[in-house]
């Protein structure tokens, strides 16, 4: 992810919103990148697809030869994403509310 590193326009942002991304990614490439962009006492919006779901699909893309393309996918729950984020030095600063 952001590789080889973010443009100089993406770095010190004040907040990011980060949706349906998570699957995508394993937990401690994506809180690293976070890390990359935010500043320090910016903020970070997350959603994610929930675990009970993403563990029964998976994300699909069309190749430009029309071929049915899967990546890996990831189911993250909401506990160890919030550890994950804690881990990584983000602080929580509002409840995690699931969806009903």
């Amino acid at each position: 992810m952001l590789k080889p590193s973010p443009p100089p326009q993406a770095l010190n942002a004040d907040a990011v919103i980060s949706t349906l991304v998570l699957e995508h990614l394993p937990l401690s490439t994506f809180f690293a990148a976070l890390q990359l962009l935010i500043r320090p006492g910016g903020h970070v919006l997350l959603t994610n697809m929930h675990p009970n779901m993403g563990s029964s699909s998976q994300a699909g893309f069309v190749s430009k030869n029309g071929e049915k393309v899967r990546g890996v996918s990831w189911a993250h729950g909401i506990e160890e994403t919030v550890e994950a984020a804690q881990a990584a030095g983000f602080e929580l600063v509002d409840k995690v509310r699931e969806a009903k």
